[in-house]
């Protein structure tokens, strides 16, 4: 009984709050141009979709895009702008958040933002590491790739082959393999399915995002990747991998991902292409020295794993011998962390999905 009564709480206490996800497209095409003329990290693409708002500084010479959960503004993630630009902004957006009641925070930013973050008395936390590739003088050759060769000429025996695509360019009859296989993925797993900084093919409907999917001589999709662009000077100078799944089927070839992963980034480097980034890995920390925070966080991505596979995500990555670039959760006062938590959790699922992660990992808890 009381376990109900707290479940029954729990979900009052979700349903009832408000899940203000904004849309405002005001500032957007400053935030867009300064994107691609003074750069960006492998994450900020996201910070286009549905559920985002943006605010600029008067002189439109810095942006920065937030989604706003609750009182919770949750800036994602660098902002974009000159560096100077950006740092003499940190304040005026702090002050906007505040003429509106909201707390803001900064999600998956870089050491640099982070750095001028605490110049304004911001602390930070790491939230996750991204994973990157450099193309320039990538082989596969040595005894390091073998596992990728081996899913490279296995695939290849099979007949395998990836063909690239805008997806609204795409066949009826290919998008709906595509569709098949996401959606298997959906009804695979016993939590719901995230969002805010996890794409879907709706996310891949962008023309620039580009697929690469591997299909075989029957026509058979074996899996997927989606990939967005990443700027800086006008140009396109790398790319990050959104979607990434293999199909369910039993007839599937196995190492379709690495296959996937493997030749995405060589066509890439032949454009001339910088880099490609795995996208970030959440809640994963390789440093020896960790906060409190962070060892919590740790804690957190455990509880996950079951359902999530983050760690497993993590360490598929650590195949392709990437750098790893640590990304940071930056807030102004830990007393601010639960609503902070909270609303960053309410961005990736709407109010009842969160209930129903809550309240399913509570009871694996309490069923040890």
């Amino acid at each position: 009984i009381a376990w109900g009564i707290l479940v029954l709480v729990l979900l009052a206490m979700l349903i009832s709050s408000t899940l203000r996800l904004t849309n405002k497209r005001e500032n957007f095409e400053v935030f867009d141009k300064l994107m691609r003329q003074d750069g960006s990290t492998p994450l900020t693409w996201m910070a286009r979709w549905n559920g985002m708002a943006y605010w600029a500084n008067k002189a439109e010479s810095a942006a920065f895009a937030y989604r706003l959960v609750g009182n919770v503004a949750i800036a994602f993630p660098d902002p974009v702008g000159a560096p100077r630009a950006v740092g003499q902004s940190i304040r005026q957006f702090e002050e906007f958040c505040a003429k509106n009641g909201w707390t803001v925070c900064y999600f998956s930013v870089r050491e640099k933002t982070a750095a001028a973050l605490a110049a304004k008395g911001y602390a930070k936390a790491s939230v996750g590491e991204d994973s990157v590739i450099y193309l320039k003088d990538l082989e596969f050759a040595g005894k390091k790739w073998q596992s990728v060769r081996s899913a490279i000429n296995g695939a290849e025996k099979r007949g395998m082959r990836m063909e690239t695509f805008a997806l609204v360019d795409a066949s009826p009859e290919i998008r709906q393999k595509l569709r098949d296989i996401a959606e298997s993925w959906v009804a695979d797993k016993s939590l719901p399915e995230m969002g805010f900084t996890l794409g879907t093919l709706n996310e891949a409907e962008d023309p620039e995002v580009i697929m690469n999917i591997a299909i075989d001589n029957e026509g058979m999709v074996h899996g997927m990747t989606s990939w967005m662009p990443v700027y800086e000077k006008g140009k396109i100078v790398g790319r990050t991998i959104d979607i990434m799944q293999r199909s369910l089927d039993e007839n599937a070839a196995h190492g379709i991902m690495e296959y996937l992963i493997a030749k995405s980034a060589m066509k890439f480097k032949e454009q001339g292409e910088q880099f490609i980034s795995l996208s970030a890995a959440p809640l994963a920390n390789s440093s020896e020295h960790k906060t409190s925070l962070e060892k919590l966080m740790l804690v957190l991505a455990d509880r996950l794993e079951p359902y999530y596979g983050f760690k497993s995500l993590f360490n598929f990555k650590k195949k392709f011998q990437p750098v790893h670039v640590p990304i940071y959760l930056c807030y102004k006062d830990e007393a601010q962390l639960p609503a902070i938590s909270s609303a960053i959790g309410r961005a990736y699922m709407n109010d009842m999905s969160y209930a129903v992660a809550l309240t399913s990992i509570a009871k694996k808890k309490l069923s040890k």
